[in-house]
């Protein structure tokens, strides 16, 4: 399997569990994000918000896949994933 089925997978995984829990839309979407940075509210989630938050979501991923996840959406490669990079 190469990194890219990887991250589908992964995202497909989060995306169904997501779903669930009624995040099917932008707005949901944005409510799961704010949800994630509830921590410091410095809208960015960092690693630990990003594991934290998606286990609260109920989405259980491995620390491997939580990181590559992060590291998909992270386009600016600061470690944090910010609302935009989380919509795209």
């Amino acid at each position: 399997m190469n990194k890219s089925t990887d991250v589908l997978e992964i995202l497909a995984k989060v995306k169904a569990a997501l779903q669930r829990r009624g995040s099917k839309t932008i707005a949901g979407l944005g409510r799961t994000f704010r949800a994630l940075d509830s921590y410091d509210g410095n809208k960015k989630v960092d690693a630990s918000e990003f594991n934290v938050g998606l286990r609260e979501n109920g989405v259980e991923l491995s620390q491997a896949e939580s990181d590559v996840l992060l590291n998909y959406f992270d386009k600016d490669s600061d470690g944090c994933v910010n609302f935009d990079e989380f919509l795209v």
